[in-house]
């Protein structure tokens, strides 16, 4: 397994410089966020300790002792810090440390352009308020999926597509720009193993989003753009599929394809220009063993997904019943391998959950600590195998306290969603989108409506 760093504070000025910083700044930007506090360790030091990922059980039984792979930074200043390390997560009562978890995880990160005076790190020689030498990322720590690159024995050809020019939506408005592309000249199956977002736009356009659908030709559409090929949203890397699996790019099914972006443009007026955004996809011809498939489910983005205002907890269900799976998943069962979770601004919380019969099995995925900006895959350690007629449950978990007017569902910024995109073989092609919708006799007595007249 690859390694990974753990960031320790021993010196409790540093945790304290640290907690100022974090104190200073907005809820919205640290909401979860807590140092772990090792100050009972007499060493004035930063440690910096290389551990295994598979050692998750030792590293968080707080053993402050130093193995061979332990670095110290001291006041002498001759180690460096010169690769990413990331800051471990504890609870707020100090010394009671938390170990590593599925949840997005906020990472504070900083550094000085100069070594500080005789190496010393203490009270006041953080960069506070310099902008660009501190900031927070969400990352996953334990379900990341690793972004690896094609093998050298799969002849790899690259398709990219791009955006043109665009004029920007107004500050704070949401833009879904479409695009019709044709598949590359193939004459045979070839399998998408990867893909990557090209250049982002300029600027803090948070809700950028790009989404690549096949579209299929119809008795009643000249086409029809429905079925999810790649999902992209900034803050992700992209995506690379295992090496057992592919999603297929079949010339003799379909020939164009859709790329769909969404712009979210910033209050404040700030995003540059649009042009060149999209997505490289790499292909190969080298088939894999299963062709990979994707299913969307939860809540269909409508105005009936209704969340009522200031409160603190709010939950919403949408649901693949077991009547659609029987239906549509063949035999053996679909295997997921991999997850994208998706809500809007309110959103704190997303579960997907599995039910066999009457028994609930354990979740496919959860995340207790969502950031709605930072729309990541999770590649799950075991494929999860899902039989026909199980039932699927997307559960979203929100906060409307800060809201004073109802929310509704829908694909904008300001309204809500509720989805979780599923990777998964064999790929079947009769169920792409399960999502369930309160009925409208449900809503409008939920709204005191008893009836309606014409």
């Amino acid at each position: 397994m690859a390694n990974r760093k753990v960031y320790r504070f021993d010196n409790e000025g540093d945790i304290e410089e640290m907690r100022r910083i974090i104190m200073d700044s907005s809820e919205d930007e640290f909401p979860n966020d807590e140092i772990l506090d090792e100050s009972e360790d007499e060493v004035d030091n930063v440690h910096v300790r290389e551990e295994d990922s598979s050692t998750d059980q030792e590293a968080s039984s707080g053993d402050s002792d130093v193995d061979d792979n332990e670095q110290f930074i001291g006041k002498d200043g001759t180690n460096e810090l010169t690769e990413e390390h990331l800051v471990r997560r504890s609870t707020k009562q100090l010394g009671m440390p938390k170990d590593l978890q599925n949840d997005t995880m906020r990472i504070l990160w900083m550094f000085h352009q100069q070594e500080p005076v005789g190496g010393a790190v203490g009270p006041g020689s953080l960069p506070l308020h310099d902008l660009e030498s501190r900031g927070i990322q969400s990352l996953y720590l334990v379900q990341r999926a690793d972004q690896d690159a094609p093998s050298p024995e799969e002849a790899v050809h690259v398709w990219e597509i791009r955006n043109p020019a665009t004029v920007p939506p107004a500050p704070g408005d949401t833009l879904y720009w479409c695009r019709i592309v044709r598949l590359p000249a193939l004459t045979d199956k070839h399998h998408l193993i990867r893909y990557e977002p090209l250049q982002e736009v300029g600027g803090d356009a948070e809700g950028l989003q790009h989404v690549v659908l096949q579209c299929f030709d119809s008795d009643f559409e000249p086409l029809a753009c429905s079925t999810v090929v790649a999902s992209w949203a900034r803050g992700s890397e992209g995506f690379s599929f295992p090496p057992e699996a592919g999603y297929p790019l079949e010339p003799s099914k379909s020939h164009y394809y859709l790329l769909e972006t969404h712009y979210v443009s910033p209050t404040d007026g700030s995003l540059g220009s649009l042009d060149g955004s999209g997505l490289r996809l790499y292909y190969t011809p080298t088939l894999r063993r299963h062709d990979a498939g994707v299913i969307s489910i939860g809540m269909d983005p409508n105005w009936r997904h209704i969340i009522p205002p200031g409160q603190q907890r709010v939950i919403s269900s949408g649901h693949c019943v077991s009547e659609c799976t029987r239906h549509a998943f063949p035999g053996s069962g679909i295997n997921m391998f991999a997850v994208v979770m998706k809500t809007h601004k309110i959103g704190r919380q997303v579960a997907l959950k599995h039910v066999r019969g009457t028994a609930e099995q354990p979740p496919i995925a959860s995340d207790d600590n969502l950031d709605s900006d930072y729309q990541e895959y999770r590649r799950l350690g075991t494929p999860v195998k899902i039989l026909p007629g199980d039932q699927l449950i997307t559960e979203c978990t929100y906060n409307s306290s800060g809201r004073s007017a109802i929310t509704l569902g829908g694909y904008t910024n300001r309204q809500e969603t509720c989805l979780v995109m599923g990777l998964y073989y064999p790929r079947q092609r009769t169920l792409t989108s399960c999502h369930s919708l309160p009925s409208l006799p449900t809503v409008l007595h939920s709204l005191g409506i008893q009836e309606l007249s014409a």
